[in-house]
């Protein structure tokens, strides 16, 4: 995964995508750790100046 996300390593300038570990939600409720790719700062940027919002924040549904 960190190869297809474009990440190379904590705060390496590089990474197209910074890997966070975030708590997951089971169907049942309970808590587990889990990685999750966010965009890197200037990924981040580019997106804010010139991507297109999404009403809702829900892709699968544009």
């Amino acid at each position: 995964m960190d190869r297809l996300e474009e990440y190379h390593g904590p705060g390496l300038p590089r990474n197209l995508y910074d890997r966070v570990r975030c708590d997951a939600l089971r169907p049942d409720g309970t808590r587990t750790p889990a990685w999750v790719y966010l965009a890197a700062p200037p990924l981040a940027r580019r997106l804010r100046e010139s991507g297109t919002p999404i009403p809702g924040g829900d892709w699968l549904s544009r």
